[in-house]
C-alpha cells in the first residue's frame, strides 16, 4: 500500500496526546491511572484505515490513522500513548511508522478506546 504524505491544507485535525501515568502517594498506595498531556498537534486523519495484524486477521474496522510531523518526543513514546481527537480517545496500536519525505513525517494507526 502506497501511503501519501500528507500536504499543509490536509492536517486539520487538532489532536492531543497523552501518556498513562500511575501516581504513587508518599506511603506507596498506588491511585488511578490518569493521563498526563504531552503535546498538541496538528494532524492528518484517516478513518476506517484496515488494522490487519501478523496472522493476516482484521484487528478492528473502527481503526483510523494520523500522519504529522515528526517529533522525536513522540517517536520514543512509541505505541504508549493515549490520543485526543474531536470524537474521543484512541488507544495507539503499535509504534510510529517513518515517511518519507524531505519533511520527515510519521504515522501512528489508532483505535477508539472504550
Amino acid at each position: 500500500m502506497v501511503v501519501r504524505l500528507p500536504r499543509s491544507g490536509d492536517m486539520r485535525s487538532r489532536i492531543t496526546f497523552f501518556e498513562n501515568t500511575t501516581p504513587v502517594s508518599a506511603s506507596g498506595v498506588v491511585k488511578d491511572n490518569t493521563l498526563t498531556q504531552i503535546t498538541e498537534v496538528s494532524a492528518k486523519r484517516i478513518d476506517d484505515v484496515p488494522g490487519i495484524d501478523d496472522d493476516g486477521r482484521l484487528l478492528d474496522i473502527s481503526m483510523v490513522a494520523y500522519q504529522l510531523r515528526f517529533d522525536a518526543t513522540l517517536f520514543q513514546k512509541g505505541g504508549a500513548v493515549v490520543i485526543r481527537d474531536f470524537d474521543g480517545d484512541y488507544d495507539a496500536k503499535g509504534g510510529f511508522q517513518l515517511l518519507g519525505g524531505r519533511k520527515r513525517y510519521m504515522q501512528i494507526k489508532a483505535v477508539k478506546r472504550g
